[in-house]
């Protein structure tokens, strides 16, 4: 194969199979891209869900903690009344730790570290002056959405009857300060009002506070357990809302620590896991956040398969059609070599008899010539090679030309009364010089004397292709046996010889055209291979066939053919 033939079969093969890899990958590339955004997508939406829990909770408990203390009308002292209301709220209301006030000049009204204070409240106070030492630490702060401006907190809906009606927990409370704690006005609720946040080291203070129209500033401690308790309540349950079977959020502090998680897919807190989407909470949760985690985005597994799928019968088809190309690009050039060889050989056999014509045709016409009489002797041997070697000349013709015609599908068989054995006979007659030139002895066995409808020349056509093959292959002489039977309306002809034989091997091979066996077995003898097909296709047209048997030395052909008897 060529170069430039090997080029362009790969160039079959690759390219292709190149494209289809290309558009395969663009394509799940592609999906990838579009699954990872609707994922991203997806997170982002259940994160803004959640972060609206928690800045709506976080809204209705400064709601409901500016009405807790609505009640008390301070202006710049506490009276003994006021604290034991105060008191009682804090006892009562599971949300408190701890109730202060501060009067207009940022002076703590209440508590105080005085003898008329418990313990508890004396500690307070000393954890609040910490605080105030910060000037900003009870400045009103906007509380920022997730786009950076301010949000309006009636956007967030107060519950009444719910988790933070802190009227059904203060049973304790007088009818007077229930009352009043209903019945706070929109102006009140508007005043100015913040949080506060306060690192102590181990954990987090958390103020809520608002001034009154008296400028005076009432700060509420909140439980860490309680508030943080509620707002778990709040968000989904652990077990994992249908809309997150396969995916969890967690809600995490500013120290890193996971405060609770919901959802279900399985993230463990010791292993690293990147979420696939955060959203950063707002004050006074600020540096918590909510983090989104979901199984890696693996899609187009179906797509990958089909272009698998594809790709791999693609592959086949081309190798198939490459396969059958180059089989079919074998066989023709096979082919025209065989032709060529096939004209080179028989150009050299119609050499050779005519050659030998030639010569002995001059010899003869020198002989005759002559003044001296005539030797018959050598008259008769330069008569018997030119008639010889002109049979063979015609043998060689006659098989060209039933091959030429069987190519085309002209040949007819023309059936005549005709005796199997005086065919056989005539054949070995014409045979017999040059099989004595080569000691090739002759024994027949011939038992299809009666006249049978047989093409004769067919059959001599058949016969003179395979005493051609004995005269060439068997030239170390020996004995070659020709026997004939006929059966059922069926002549049989075996014809045996004493020469090398046929590998097993190629017993079929050498039936195809141009096919003349081994190298070792042709060396140095002429011939143009289409000889056994010739004899096949002829004893096959007669309703027969021409095979190689077995047999201990040589080689044996039997012919058979469809021989009817006289109609």
């Amino acid at each position: 194969m060529t170069i430039r033939t090997r080029t362009l079969l790969i160039l079959i093969l690759a390219l292709p199979l190149a494209l289809l890899a290309w558009l395969g990958q663009r394509s799940l590339a592609q999906d990838r891209i579009v699954a990872e955004h609707q994922a991203s997508a997806l997170a982002q939406a259940r994160l803004r869900e959640a972060q609206v829990l928690v800045h709506g909770f976080i809204s209705e408990l400064e709601q409901s903690a500016i009405t807790a203390l609505s009640f008390l009308d301070i202006e710049n002292t506490v009276s003994q009344d006021q604290m034991t209301l105060i008191r009682n709220v804090v006892n009562t209301d599971p949300f408190l730790e701890q109730v202060f006030v501060l009067g207009s000049e940022r002076t703590l009204l209440f508590p105080l570290n005085t003898p008329i204070h418990s313990n508890a409240e004396r500690r307070f106070v000393e954890s609040l002056l910490l605080v105030l030492s910060d000037t900003n630490a009870f400045r009103a702060k906007p509380i920022p959405d997730v786009d950076g401006e301010a949000v309006d907190k009636s956007a967030y809906k107060i519950k009444q009857d719910g988790l933070f009606t802190r009227q059904s927990r203060q049973s304790n409370i007088s009818a007077t300060i229930a009352q009043a704690a209903n019945t706070v006005t929109p102006a009140l609720i508007n005043t100015d009002t913040g949080w506060t946040t306060w690192d102590t080291g181990t954990a987090t203070d958390i103020y809520l506070w608002h001034r009154t129209s008296n400028a005076v500033l009432l700060g509420q401690k909140l439980s860490s357990a309680y508030w943080l308790s509620q707002l778990i309540a709040r968000l989904p349950s652990s077990g994992g809302a249908e809309a997150l079977t396969q995916a969890s959020i967690r809600l995490v502090d500013k120290r890193q620590r996971t405060i609770y998680q919901w959802g279900g897919y399985s993230v463990n807190d010791g292993a690293f896991m990147t979420p696939l989407s955060k959203e950063w909470l707002t004050y006074p949760l600020d540096g918590w956040r909510l983090e989104y985690y979901a199984p890696k985005v693996s899609t187009g597994h179906a797509k990958a398969l089909i272009f698998l799928v594809a790709f791999l019968s693609l592959l086949t088809v081309i190798w198939l059609a490459v396969r059958m190309a180059w089989d079919n690009y074998r066989q023709e050039i096979r082919i025209a070599e065989q032709r060529v060889s096939f004209v080179n050989q028989v150009s050299h056999e119609l050499k050779t008899p005519l050659t030998n014509i030639c010569i002995y045709a001059d010899m003869l016409e020198a002989e005759v010539s002559q003044e001296r009489a005539l030797d018959p002797q050598r008259v008769k041997k330069f008569t018997r090679v030119v008639t010889s070697e002109s049979q063979r000349l015609g043998r060689l013709i006659n098989n060209v030309l039933n091959f030429s015609r069987a190519q085309q599908h002209k040949i007819s068989v023309h059936k005549t009364l005709t005796s199997v054995d005086e065919v056989i006979q005539r054949t070995i007659n014409n045979f017999a010089p040059a099989f004595a030139s080569k000691c090739i002895k002759i024994e027949t066995q011939l038992g299809a004397s009666n006249a049978v409808m047989v093409d004769s020349e067919l059959l001599e056509q058949v016969l003179n292709n395979l005493f051609s093959n004995i005269e060439k292959y068997a030239v170390q002489g020996g004995v070659a046996r020709v026997v004939s039977s006929v059966s059922n309306a069926r002549t049989t002809i075996s014809v045996s010889d004493a020469g090398p034989g046929v590998p097993a091997a190629q017993r079929e091979t050498v039936f195809l055209p141009f096919e003349r066996g081994s190298d070792s077995l042709i060396e140095g003898v002429s011939g143009t291979g289409i000889g056994l097909s010739i004899a096949r296709n002829l004893c096959r047209l007669h309703g027969g066939d021409l095979v190689l048997v077995d047999s201990e030395q040589g080689a044996c052909f039997d012919v058979t053919l469809q021989t009817e008897a006289e109609p």
